[in-house]
């Protein structure tokens, strides 16, 4: 299995520590350490748990809009503007890897500080730190937001503007469960239903027309 690349710096602390208890439990024959030196490999597994990256089968079709994150949709609607709308809440559980929702041209990235709400509350959607693309597509300009959570304090995007990119390309993650948010052109057909599960990459959750 694939492990998204931001998982090193998260998952080395924890080998090495293991790695040192061990070497230590060996050279002083302290046998507790052993048993920490176990401990901290299970950790640093479980946490590598949380970067695994599986391969999905993208749809065909330049009309498709896929989901940009695993989880649960929460919101899939119209706003006052006439955009659409899906909001996707990630779990701790899901795989954590974000993909493009469409293929287009980046115009903008934005990083906005603060807090750190549970991502399926509204507050989360008003106040929570963020990382908002800015997009254009063969249907129109979309922007998609990468919303911090409870648990979620780091977020990763690879995008910068003017970085082209296809449907269903990996762009970053956000660690430890969190929320998409996606807003498309007023002519999409929105697709995805809430409570439904989804994934990235694959599920479509709407058609541009």
């Amino acid at each position: 299995m694939k492990f998204a690349r931001e998982s090193l710096v998260v998952v080395l602390p924890p080998a090495v520590l293991a790695l040192l208890a061990l070497i230590a439990s060996y050279l002083f024959e302290l046998s507790g350490l052993s048993f920490v030196a176990v401990g901290l490999a299970l950790v640093g597994f479980a946490i590598l748990l949380f970067f695994r990256d599986p391969h999905r089968v993208i749809p065909e079709g330049e009309q498709n809009v896929v989901a940009p994150a695993d989880g649960r949709v929460l919101l899939s609607d119209t706003m006052e503007d006439g955009r659409k709308r899906v909001a996707i809440f990630m779990s701790v559980f899901n795989v954590h890897v974000n993909r493009c929702p469409i293929s287009g041209r980046v115009e903008q990235v934005t990083s906005t500080p603060g807090a750190y709400f549970v991502a399926a509350t509204e507050n989360a959607l008003k106040r929570n730190a963020r990382i908002v693309v800015k997009a254009v597509s063969s249907a129109g300009p979309v922007e998609w937001w990468q919303i911090s959570g409870l648990i979620a304090r780091k977020i990763s995007c690879r995008l910068k503007p003017k970085d082209t990119f296809e449907i269903g390309d990996r762009f970053g993650l956000i660690y430890f469960g969190s929320r998409m948010e996606v807003f498309l052109p007023e002519t999409a057909h929105l697709l995805a239903k809430p409570g439904e599960q989804v994934r990235a990459g694959e599920s479509i959750i709407a058609r541009l027309s």
